[in-house]
Formats: structure tokens, C-alpha cells, sequence
């Protein structure tokens, strides 16, 4: 029996109806990961961030500028950066409750809250604005390359160890449910596009031989229960919901949602960078699949094919007919190639 594990996350505004989404998983055969050279490396790219490494994080100078302080704060001979001591002195100053408050969630080993990075983000001048927004690119670059030197090590052109799978919307709005409680929709969005995850993931290892059993493992997701309106976390029981049926050579098991903590394995950090690093190129209309497939493997550093595609989308792809919404966007071009490329295979999936 193969054994695998899919880290999934999730990545784009899915509570915003025209927002390009996407659920992305990272599937490794179980045991590839040295969990402790990974969380090195990772923590490597950006040494004064806290763990867990968020990718959202890492692209907010704000992010940075409070690292800085919190680093400089514990460690008298910390690393000096004068743009960033400049911009932490100016956010002081502008928006003392708001910075102390971020540096305060640093100090308990929070996460950075949204709005408060963007408050702060806001209370700067514009040019302070333009220039804090390139700061993190170095560190986002280090990422890149180095999922991609994993990739390298891992993987070989016979024998797969860790691949990308991504699920999204042919047409922004595709998985948006018509009913349930106010508030369900993003969550019913997520489970939609998860199911279909699965199935390709079902699909993918469909082709290779042996029986295989995988171990889901999705981070956290916040959701409205559909049918009783109350605000929850995801749980195992709806990750079974989406299972697709089983065959007799794939076999899921629906593992408990982890929140991020700092005791977050690195595998998730991992998932969380890539699904992160592929809402660019994902959301692309009118690149080819195999143009989408060629950005996503350099911004991800993983591959998203082996024998065909890894990505999959809404059943809007193959609307091209007297079907077709006209008042709608065409759907994106590499959802209609990757539909028509499993169709002609004959591959369930």
C-alpha cells in the first residue's frame, strides 16, 4: 500500500463572490519530508519572522517592521535595518495602539491580525507606502527558490514524491451556493472546490500502480454552518462529506483541521507558501494550460503534471454550448484545456 499525505490550504478572498479562489494541495508520499531540515530552511528565508511563516505575512512590509521592533526589543544585538527602524519609529508615532497591539500579539506568538497591518499600512505616507511594499521580495524570492531546491532533491522524472494538486473556479462565482443561511456561502465555496481537489487527487493516482491510501490534512478554515447559521470551524466530519467515492486502489481518510500555531508543522507552512505562490498564475483567463502549468511550477517550485494535469476546476469549463451564460465571462482557457484533456483520457476524474 502507497501511503500519502495532502497538506491543503486554500488561497484568494472566498468571501468576495468575483474573487478568483482556489484550494491547493501538497501531495507527498508519507515520511518524504525531514520535518526538521524543512522547518531550517523555511526559517531561513526570513529569521526574524515568527513561526509559523505565513506567505501573506511575508509580503507585508508592516509584517517586517514589526518583526524588526519585536527582534530589536529581545535581542540587543539583533540585526540593524535602518529603513525599517525608521518606518517602526514612524508607525509608533502615528499609530501607537494599533502597532502596540501587533507587537503584542508577536510577543504571545499570534498571528499578525489583517486589518491591524492595514490600518497601520494606511497611517504612512504614500511614498513610505510604494517603498515598505517591495521590502519582503527578497524574502518571498528565498521561498521561491527554495521550494524549488526541494523539488529538485525530491522529486525525478520517473518516480513522483511531491506534487501540486489545485482546484478552482472556471467562472468567479462557480461553487457559490444559491441558499443556506447568510454567511454559509464561503464555506460552502471551500467544500465544493475541496471535493473537487479530491477526486483529482483520486484521478492522479489513479495511474500509478499499487493501491494507495491518503491522509487529508487541511489547515484550518473559518465557515457558517449552512443549515444552522452558526459560525464554526472546519471539522473532520465535512472533509468526509466532500470524499469522493472510493475506488478500489485509492482510499482516503479525512484527518482533523490544524490552526495555525507555533507549533505548526512545517509541511503546512509549506502548503500554505504554495497555495499562496499560485493564486498569480491560477487566475489567469486567457494563458494556455500548459503556460499556467510552466508559472505555477516556478512559482510554486512543485509541478502541477505528470502524465496530465493536476489542476481542475468548476463544471463551467466545458459550458462552450448553447448552455453558456453570455452575460458571464468566458471561462478561463486553462479550465476548458484541462477538462477536454481528462475527457479524452477516459480516466474517471
Amino acid at each position: 500500500m502507497n501511503q500519502w499525505d495532502l497538506f491543503i490550504d486554500e488561497t484568494g478572498d472566498f468571501r468576495n463572490r468575483d474573487a478568483a479562489v482556489f484550494v491547493v494541495g501538497v501531495l507527498a508520499r508519507h515520511g518524504v519530508f525531514d520535518s526538521t531540515k524543512l522547518e531550517d530552511g523555511l526559517r531561513s528565508c526570513a529569521p526574524i519572522a515568527r513561526w509559523p511563516l505565513h506567505a501573506s505575512r511575508l509580503k507585508s512590509g508592516i509584517a517586517w517592521a514589526v518583526w524588526y521592533a519585536f527582534e530589536n526589543e529581545i535581542n540587543v544585538n539583533a540585526r540593524r535595518d535602518a529603513f525599517l527602524e525608521r518606518i517602526a519609529r514612524t508607525l509608533q508615532s502615528a499609530q501607537p495602539r494599533a502597532f502596540g497591539e501587533c507587537l503584542a500579539q508577536v510577543r504571545s506568538a499570534k498571528d499578525l491580525g489583517y486589518e491591524t497591518l492595514k490600518k497601520l499600512l494606511m497611517s504612512l505616507e504614500p511614498r513610505d507606502r510604494r517603498r515598505l511594499a517591495h521590502y519582503p521580495a527578497e524574502a518571498t524570492a528565498s521561498h521561491r527558490a527554495y521550494r524549488a531546491r526541494i523539488s529538485a532533491s525530491l522529486n525525478t522524472a520517473q518516480h513522483v514524491t511531491i506534487t501540486v494538486v489545485a482546484s478552482g473556479e472556471s467562472q468567479a462565482g462557480d461553487a457559490w451556493p444559491a441558499s443556506g443561511h447568510a454567511g454559509s456561502e464561503p464555506g460552502v465555496r471551500y467544500l465544493v472546490l475541496l471535493r473537487l481537489l479530491l477526486a483529482r487527487v483520486q484521478a492522479v493516482l489513479f495511474g500509478l500502480p499499487g493501491k494507495h491510501h491518503v491522509d487529508v490534512r487541511p489547515l484550518g478554515f473559518t465557515l457558517v454552518d449552512r443549515d444552522t447559521g452558526a459560525r464554526r470551524y472546519l471539522l473532520a466530519r465535512d472533509i468526509k462529506t466532500t470524499l469522493p467515492p472510493s475506488l478500489a486502489a485509492c482510499e482516503f481518510e479525512a484527518r482533523s483541521p490544524l490552526s495555525a500555531t507555533e507549533n505548526m508543522k512545517p509541511e503546512f507552512v509549506l502548503a500554505d507558501h504554495v497555495a499562496n505562490a499560485l493564486l498569480f498564475p491560477l487566475q489567469h483567463r486567457s494563458l494556455s494550460l500548459a503556460d499556467v502549468e510552466q508559472n505555477a511550477l516556478e512559482a510554486g517550485g512543485f509541478p502541477v503534471r505528470t502524465v496530465r494535469s493536476h489542476l481542475t476546476a468548476t463544471a463551467s469549463a466545458m459550458s462552450t454550448g448553447p448552455d453558456l451564460d453570455i452575460k458571464r465571462p468566458l471561462p478561463r482557457r486553462w479550465c476548458v484545456e484541462q477538462s477536454q484533456e481528462w475527457a479524452a483520457s477516459g480516466v474517471p476524474g
